[in-house]
């Protein structure tokens, strides 16, 4: 992807887990470049999150994340 001047930026759906895990995760717009959704997908899926709380209890919930691809020149 470095080599082609790849960049651009992957939104993904995220359902994160009352323990604070990634329960599913859909790509919700691609960049067009499928080994940068396949890279922003993996990378994601082994975050741990804080989890959200209702009534101080932890809960399922759902977060948009973008994971931004660009290069900068050395």
């Amino acid at each position: 992807a470095r080599k082609q001047h790849w960049e651009g930026v992957v939104w993904l759906l995220v359902d994160v887990s009352a323990d604070g895990s990634v329960e599913e995760l859909r790509v919700e717009k691609s960049c067009g470049h499928r080994v940068l959704v396949r890279t922003a997908s993996r990378a994601v899926k082994r975050w741990q999150f804080t989890p959200a709380k209702r009534a101080g209890l932890p809960v399922l919930s759902q977060v948009r994340i973008p994971v931004r691809f660009h290069l900068e020149e050395n």
